[in-house]
C-alpha cells in the first residue's frame, strides 16, 4: 500500500476512548522501547492523539515545536530543526518496537516521511517491513565504503605482495648468477643482514584492513597473528 496525502487510518482509529488504535498508542509509550526516551514519547503521544482525535491540521512543524518542545510562538522551524529530527529518531524508534516487543501486533503505527500525521495500518497491508537494522561504526564504514577506497586496498595489497616478491628474488635468486657485487637493493640488503626478515605494518594499513576483517584484538596485533 502507498501512501498519498490522505492518511489511511484503520475503521476504529476515531475511537479515541478504547479503541484498537488508542490501546496500541499506549502500549507503545508504556513500551520499554520508549522507556529511556521521554521526549520522543511526548512526540509520539502529541501525534497520535491528535490524529486520532482528528486533528490533523495541528500537527505542523511549527505548532509541534511551540506545544511539545517549548519554542517561541515565532521560531522558525527551518533554523532550528528540532522537530524534524526528533520525529526521524521516532520512526527508528518505531521501527524498533513492531521489530521486537510489538512483532505480533496487528496494527502498526507509522508516521510517512513528508509530514507528522500518524497511520494506523492493517499489518496485512504493508507489503515489505524492512527488518530492523542495527547500526554500529564498523557496519556504517563497511556499508558506505566508497569505490576510491576499495581501490586503495586493491593497490595496497599489490604493492605488499610485489614487495614481498620482490624480496624473495633478492634472496633467491639463481646460484648460477653468483657475482661479487649484489645488482639489487633487496640483494644487497639479504646479503649484509642475513637471517629472518620482519615485516612491519604501519597503523594506517591495520585501519585498512580493520574495514575489511574487523578490528584486531590486543593480543593478536601484538604477536602478529591478526595479519596472518
Amino acid at each position: 500500500m502507498k501512501l498519498g496525502t490522505e492518511v489511511p487510518l484503520v475503521s476504529d482509529a476515531r475511537h479515541a476512548d478504547g479503541g484498537e488504535c488508542r490501546m496500541l498508542l499506549d502500549r507503545i509509550a508504556a513500551s520499554r522501547t520508549f522507556h529511556r526516551s521521554p521526549r520522543l514519547r511526548e512526540v509520539l503521544l502529541y501525534i497520535g492523539e491528535k490524529t486520532l482525535a482528528g486533528q490533523a491540521r495541528e500537527l505542523s512543524e511549527h505548532l509541534i515545536g511551540v506545544r511539545v518542545f517549548g519554542r517561541e510562538v515565532g521560531f522558525n522551524p527551518a533554523e532550528d530543526t528540532i522537530v524534524r529530527s526528533a520525529t526521524r529518531q521516532l520512526r527508528h524508534k518505531l521501527a524498533e518496537y513492531f521489530a521486537t516487543e510489538g512483532r505480533d501486533e496487528s496494527v502498526v503505527l507509522e508516521i510517512p516521511k513528508g509530514g507528522y500525521v500518524a497511520a494506523f495500518l492493517p499489518r496485512q497491508e504493508l507489503n515489505v517491513i524492512e527488518p530492523l537494522r542495527i547500526s554500529t561504526p564498523l557496519a556504517e564504514a563497511a556499508t558506505q565504503r566508497p569505490a576510491w577506497l576499495a581501490r586503495i586496498l586493491g593497490l595496497a595489497l599489490a604493492a605488499i605482495a610485489l614487495l614481498g616478491a620482490g624480496f624473495w628474488i633478492g634472496r633467491h635468486g639463481s646460484s648460477a648468477q653468483a657475482a661479487s657485487e649484489p645488482d639489487t637493493l633487496f640483494a644487497r640488503l639479504s646479503q649484509e643482514h642475513p637471517g629472518p626478515t620482519r615485516f612491519v605494518v604501519t597503523d594506517s594499513v591495520v585501519a585498512l584492513l580493520g574495514l575489511v576483517q574487523g578490528p584486531p584484538e590486543l593480543h593478536k596485533y601484538i604477536d602478529g597473528s591478526y595479519f596472518k
